[in-house]
């Protein structure tokens, strides 16, 4: 007969239990106290680059480089261009501070109206999460 939880059956019964009860839970409470890739992007669409790429009549079209645990980096690029290649920058959030930096080695730090507004929601949400 074929035990379903192997050579050690109560070790193996408390540690799938565990696996199957508590990490879940450990992992959503983690990952709602991080931004999420939408949130993060929302972030990008507020930056003074993207607004005024937009107020020039520009198509601005944002592209995830990578990410990591606790940052995304983004790559922001106008799709009309009036000449050159329509790079507007590449930026990094992080997912922890909801802060937006201009270069993906955190070379200057973006603030804006816009920004900060929906920074500070955003960061409600993040110390909600950690309490619970």
């Amino acid at each position: 007969m074929i035990q379903p939880y192997g050579v050690f059956p109560a070790l193996s019964r408390s540690f799938f239990w565990a696996a199957i009860c508590l990490v879940p839970v450990d992992l959503a409470c983690a990952s709602e106290s991080l931004l999420s890739r939408t949130e993060s992007e929302s972030l990008i669409r507020r930056t003074p680059a993207f607004l005024g790429t937009i107020n020039a009549k520009g198509c601005p079209s944002i592209e995830v480089l990578w990410i990591e645990a606790t940052a995304i980096f983004f790559q922001v690029r106008n799709m009309c261009p009036r000449s050159g290649s329509g790079l507007i920058g590449n930026y990094l959030v992080d997912r922890t501070t909801a802060e937006v930096w201009e270069g993906i080695d955190r070379d200057v730090l973006i603030n804006s109206d816009a920004l900060t507004k929906y920074q500070a929601i955003l960061r409600r949400r993040m110390i909600r999460a950690r309490k619970h």
